[in-house]
């Protein structure tokens, strides 16, 4: 995988779709939604972050995205 993908639909709302380069990240961490409630993921760029909150299962995917932007950024780790 070159990208994570999100894609989100509320009740009455228009479908939002993101798409983030792993080339382009610098960093992923855990985050909590509202302070208090563990859900959410943050993804880190050079110049900015994207946030996705309320994951079902958040661990899960918190390591499937860490192992695939380990792929993409193992040699950046030893410069």
């Amino acid at each position: 995988a070159n990208h994570i993908c999100f894609y989100s639909k509320g009740f009455d709302e228009e479908p939002v779709k993101i798409l983030v380069p792993f080339s382009e990240s610098v960093s992923v961490e855990k985050t909590n939604n509202s302070m208090t409630v563990p859900n959410g993921i943050q993804i880190f760029h050079r110049d900015s972050k994207v946030r996705f909150v309320d994951f079902a299962d958040r661990d899960d995917i918190f390591k499937k995205i860490s192992e695939q932007w380990l792929v993409h950024h193992q040699n950046d780790l030893f410069l």
